[in-house]
Protein backbone atom coordinates (compact mmCIF):
# COMPACT_ATOMS: atom_id res chain seq x y z
CA UNK A 1 0.00 0.00 0.00
CA UNK A 2 1.41 3.75 -0.63
CA UNK A 3 0.49 6.63 1.69
CA UNK A 4 0.44 10.46 1.44
CA UNK A 5 3.52 11.80 2.75
CA UNK A 6 4.77 15.40 3.34
CA UNK A 7 8.39 15.78 4.09
CA UNK A 8 10.16 19.45 5.36
CA UNK A 9 12.32 20.31 7.54
CA UNK A 10 12.10 21.44 11.30
CA UNK A 11 14.43 23.97 13.26
CA UNK A 12 16.22 25.36 10.29
CA UNK A 13 17.69 29.19 10.31
CA UNK A 14 17.74 30.55 6.77
CA UNK A 15 16.89 27.33 5.08
CA UNK A 16 19.68 25.77 6.70
CA UNK A 17 20.40 23.41 9.00
CA UNK A 18 17.55 21.57 11.00
CA UNK A 19 16.12 17.63 11.34
CA UNK A 20 14.26 16.06 8.02
CA UNK A 21 10.67 15.43 9.39
CA UNK A 22 7.86 13.34 7.82
CA UNK A 23 4.37 13.33 8.42
CA UNK A 24 2.04 10.40 6.96
CA UNK A 25 -1.10 11.65 6.51
CA UNK A 26 -3.08 8.36 6.04
CA UNK A 27 -3.74 5.27 7.66
CA UNK A 28 -0.64 3.47 8.32
CA UNK A 29 -0.98 -0.19 9.75
CA UNK A 30 2.59 -0.43 10.83
CA UNK A 31 3.89 2.94 10.92
CA UNK A 32 7.21 1.54 13.15
CA UNK A 33 8.10 -0.27 10.34
CA UNK A 34 7.71 2.50 7.82
CA UNK A 35 9.42 5.01 10.20
CA UNK A 36 12.85 2.68 10.01
CA UNK A 37 12.28 2.37 6.28
CA UNK A 38 11.61 5.94 5.58
CA UNK A 39 14.89 6.90 8.32
CA UNK A 40 14.18 10.35 9.30
CA UNK A 41 14.94 11.27 12.58
CA UNK A 42 10.98 11.09 13.22
CA UNK A 43 7.66 10.63 11.61
CA UNK A 44 4.21 11.28 12.48
CA UNK A 45 1.29 9.20 11.77
CA UNK A 46 -2.02 11.11 11.69
CA UNK A 47 -4.63 9.44 13.61
CA UNK A 48 -7.65 11.56 13.84
CA UNK A 49 -7.91 15.05 12.05
CA UNK A 50 -10.81 17.72 12.85
CA UNK A 51 -10.21 21.12 12.09
CA UNK A 52 -7.78 22.80 13.53
CA UNK A 53 -7.07 19.41 16.30
CA UNK A 54 -4.50 16.59 15.33
CA UNK A 55 -3.90 13.47 16.96
CA UNK A 56 -0.52 11.61 15.99
CA UNK A 57 1.84 8.73 16.88
CA UNK A 58 5.67 9.98 16.37
CA UNK A 59 8.30 6.60 15.77
CA UNK A 60 12.07 7.55 15.44
CA UNK A 61 13.30 4.67 13.05
CA UNK A 62 14.19 2.65 16.29
CA UNK A 63 11.37 3.58 18.90
CA UNK A 64 8.10 5.55 19.24
CA UNK A 65 8.30 9.04 20.97
CA UNK A 66 5.43 9.33 23.50
CA UNK A 67 5.80 13.14 23.06
CA UNK A 68 8.37 14.79 20.14
CA UNK A 69 8.18 18.79 19.67
CA UNK A 70 9.50 18.39 16.39
CA UNK A 71 6.62 16.61 14.88
CA UNK A 72 3.98 18.82 16.67
CA UNK A 73 5.93 21.72 15.01
CA UNK A 74 5.51 19.84 11.95
CA UNK A 75 1.75 18.56 11.66
CA UNK A 76 -0.43 21.77 11.25
CA UNK A 77 1.90 22.85 8.79
CA UNK A 78 1.58 19.20 6.47
CA UNK A 79 -1.89 19.69 7.26
CA UNK A 80 -2.15 23.25 6.06
CA UNK A 81 -2.37 25.82 8.47
CA UNK A 82 -3.17 29.34 7.51
CA UNK A 83 -0.95 32.27 9.10
CA UNK A 84 -1.53 32.85 12.63
CA UNK A 85 -3.71 29.76 13.61
CA UNK A 86 -3.16 28.01 16.53
CA UNK A 87 -3.74 24.24 16.47
CA UNK A 88 -4.01 21.80 19.05
CA UNK A 89 -1.72 18.32 18.46
CA UNK A 90 -1.84 15.64 20.58
CA UNK A 91 0.63 13.19 21.49
CA UNK A 92 -0.04 9.52 23.69
CA UNK A 93 1.75 11.75 26.78
CA UNK A 94 -0.19 15.22 26.27
CA UNK A 95 -1.65 17.83 24.25
CA UNK A 96 0.38 20.97 23.23
CA UNK A 97 -1.23 23.94 21.24
CA UNK A 98 0.72 25.43 18.41
CA UNK A 99 0.93 29.08 17.31
CA UNK A 100 1.76 29.18 13.28
CA UNK A 101 2.95 32.08 11.91
CA UNK A 102 4.21 32.50 8.17
CA UNK A 103 7.97 33.38 7.62
CA UNK A 104 10.26 34.18 4.81
CA UNK A 105 11.82 31.48 4.86
CA UNK A 106 8.77 28.88 5.73
CA UNK A 107 6.96 28.70 9.22
CA UNK A 108 7.53 29.93 12.76
CA UNK A 109 5.49 27.92 14.98
CA UNK A 110 5.75 28.04 18.65
CA UNK A 111 4.38 25.67 21.01
CA UNK A 112 3.46 26.24 25.18
CA UNK A 113 5.86 24.21 26.82
CA UNK A 114 3.64 21.99 29.57
CA UNK A 115 5.33 19.21 29.18
CA UNK A 116 7.99 19.07 32.26
CA UNK A 117 6.22 16.93 34.70
CA UNK A 118 8.52 17.99 38.41
CA UNK A 119 11.38 18.92 39.82
CA UNK A 120 15.05 18.89 38.18
CA UNK A 121 17.16 16.55 40.48
CA UNK A 122 20.74 16.48 40.63
CA UNK A 123 22.35 13.18 39.78
CA UNK A 124 25.14 11.29 41.07
CA UNK A 125 26.63 7.71 40.75
CA UNK A 126 27.87 8.64 36.99
CA UNK A 127 30.24 6.79 35.00
CA UNK A 128 33.18 8.84 34.01
CA UNK A 129 32.38 10.38 31.02
CA UNK A 130 29.80 12.21 32.91
CA UNK A 131 31.36 12.26 36.43
CA UNK A 132 32.97 15.78 35.46
CA UNK A 133 30.02 17.78 34.61
CA UNK A 134 27.26 19.23 36.56
CA UNK A 135 24.79 16.86 35.54
CA UNK A 136 20.53 17.37 36.31
CA UNK A 137 17.59 14.74 35.58
CA UNK A 138 14.59 16.62 34.18
CA UNK A 139 11.46 15.02 34.66
CA UNK A 140 9.43 15.21 31.25
CA UNK A 141 7.24 12.94 29.06
CA UNK A 142 10.59 12.30 27.62
CA UNK A 143 13.25 12.56 29.96
CA UNK A 144 16.65 13.31 30.21
CA UNK A 145 19.96 14.07 31.72
CA UNK A 146 20.97 17.40 31.46
CA UNK A 147 25.19 18.16 31.72
CA UNK A 148 26.17 21.57 32.30
CA UNK A 149 29.39 22.01 30.28
CA UNK A 150 31.82 24.90 29.85
CA UNK A 151 32.19 24.19 26.04
CA UNK A 152 30.11 21.64 23.80
CA UNK A 153 32.62 21.35 21.55
CA UNK A 154 35.54 19.15 23.80
CA UNK A 155 33.09 16.52 25.29
CA UNK A 156 34.46 13.74 26.75
CA UNK A 157 35.03 10.33 25.06
CA UNK A 158 31.97 7.89 25.07
CA UNK A 159 30.60 5.56 23.09
CA UNK A 160 26.48 5.36 21.78
CA UNK A 161 26.41 2.16 23.69
CA UNK A 162 27.23 4.00 27.05
CA UNK A 163 24.85 6.81 26.46
CA UNK A 164 21.94 3.58 26.16
CA UNK A 165 23.26 2.66 29.34
CA UNK A 166 23.21 5.35 31.46
CA UNK A 167 19.81 6.30 30.07
CA UNK A 168 18.44 2.80 30.95
CA UNK A 169 20.39 3.27 34.62
CA UNK A 170 18.30 6.85 35.13
CA UNK A 171 14.69 6.15 33.09
CA UNK A 172 15.64 8.52 30.85
CA UNK A 173 16.02 8.98 26.85
CA UNK A 174 19.01 11.23 26.08
CA UNK A 175 22.09 13.22 27.36
CA UNK A 176 21.99 16.60 26.74
CA UNK A 177 25.32 18.70 27.11
CA UNK A 178 24.68 22.15 27.22
CA UNK A 179 26.75 25.85 27.56
CA UNK A 180 25.60 29.26 27.82
CA UNK A 181 27.62 30.71 25.21
CA UNK A 182 26.44 34.47 25.44
CA UNK A 183 23.63 36.17 27.10
CA UNK A 184 20.98 35.15 24.76
CA UNK A 185 22.51 32.05 23.54
CA UNK A 186 22.81 28.59 24.51
CA UNK A 187 24.68 25.86 22.74
CA UNK A 188 23.76 21.92 23.43
CA UNK A 189 24.67 18.56 21.68
CA UNK A 190 22.51 15.66 22.06
CA UNK A 191 22.55 12.52 22.60
CA UNK A 192 19.24 9.70 22.24
CA UNK A 193 17.97 6.69 22.22
CA UNK A 194 15.85 7.29 19.30
CA UNK A 195 18.32 7.24 17.19
CA UNK A 196 20.45 4.38 19.06
CA UNK A 197 22.75 6.71 21.38
CA UNK A 198 23.79 8.73 18.68
CA UNK A 199 23.64 12.68 18.09
CA UNK A 200 20.32 13.94 16.82
CA UNK A 201 20.89 17.35 15.22
CA UNK A 202 17.92 19.11 16.60
CA UNK A 203 15.66 18.39 19.75
CA UNK A 204 12.92 20.04 21.09
CA UNK A 205 12.01 18.24 24.35
CA UNK A 206 15.88 18.75 24.93
CA UNK A 207 15.22 22.71 23.99
CA UNK A 208 12.61 22.93 26.50
CA UNK A 209 14.25 21.01 29.17
CA UNK A 210 17.26 23.38 28.78
CA UNK A 211 14.32 26.23 29.75
CA UNK A 212 13.60 24.32 32.72
CA UNK A 213 16.69 25.03 34.26
CA UNK A 214 17.36 28.38 32.76
CA UNK A 215 13.73 29.43 34.24
CA UNK A 216 15.08 28.16 37.90
CA UNK A 217 18.14 30.68 37.66
CA UNK A 218 15.66 33.25 36.71
CA UNK A 219 16.54 33.60 33.07
CA UNK A 220 14.26 35.14 30.96
CA UNK A 221 13.69 36.50 27.57
CA UNK A 222 14.11 35.43 24.23
CA UNK A 223 16.71 32.71 24.04
CA UNK A 224 18.63 30.80 20.82
CA UNK A 225 19.76 27.57 21.26
CA UNK A 226 22.07 26.28 18.58
CA UNK A 227 21.84 22.17 18.80
CA UNK A 228 25.03 20.39 17.27
CA UNK A 229 28.54 20.07 16.03
CA UNK A 230 30.44 23.04 14.97
CA UNK A 231 28.99 22.23 11.12
CA UNK A 232 26.22 24.80 10.02
CA UNK A 233 24.59 22.45 7.71
CA UNK A 234 24.66 19.82 10.72
CA UNK A 235 23.08 22.58 13.53
CA UNK A 236 19.51 23.07 14.68
CA UNK A 237 18.35 26.61 15.10
CA UNK A 238 15.62 26.15 18.63
CA UNK A 239 13.86 29.34 20.04
CA UNK A 240 12.91 29.56 23.82
CA UNK A 241 10.82 32.18 25.34
CA UNK A 242 11.14 32.60 29.27
CA UNK A 243 8.35 34.45 30.78
CA UNK A 244 5.56 33.96 33.00
CA UNK A 245 5.58 31.05 30.45
CA UNK A 246 7.82 28.88 28.50
CA UNK A 247 7.51 28.59 24.99
CA UNK A 248 9.90 26.62 22.43
CA UNK A 249 9.89 27.54 18.74
CA UNK A 250 11.62 26.58 15.65
CA UNK A 251 11.23 27.47 11.77
CA UNK A 252 9.57 24.84 9.20
CA UNK A 253 10.28 24.62 5.90
CA UNK A 254 8.39 22.47 3.78
CA UNK A 255 10.19 20.30 1.22
CA UNK A 256 7.77 18.14 -0.91
CA UNK A 257 4.63 16.45 -0.42
CA UNK A 258 3.52 13.15 -2.50
CA UNK A 259 2.92 9.50 -1.55
CA UNK A 260 5.01 6.45 -0.36
CA UNK A 261 5.94 3.70 -2.68
CA UNK A 262 4.53 0.28 -1.97
CA UNK A 263 6.45 -0.95 0.62
CA UNK A 264 5.87 -3.47 3.44
CA UNK A 265 7.99 -5.32 6.07
CA UNK A 266 9.73 -8.64 4.89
Amino acid sequence: MTERLWVGRVFVRSGCGGNHTGVVLDECGAPADLAAALGFPDTAFVQEHAGRSVTVRTFSPYEELAQCLQTTLAAPVALGAADSETWRVRHPAGALDVQVERATDGWLCWARDTDAAGEPMRVGDLPGWLSAADVYRVPQGRSRLYARVSDVAELPVFSSAEVLAVCRAHDCTAVVFFAETAAETVRTRVFTTSLGGREDVATGGAAAGVGVLLARARRTGRIDVIQGSEEPAGQGHLLLSLDSERHVGGRVLPLLTGRTAAWGPD
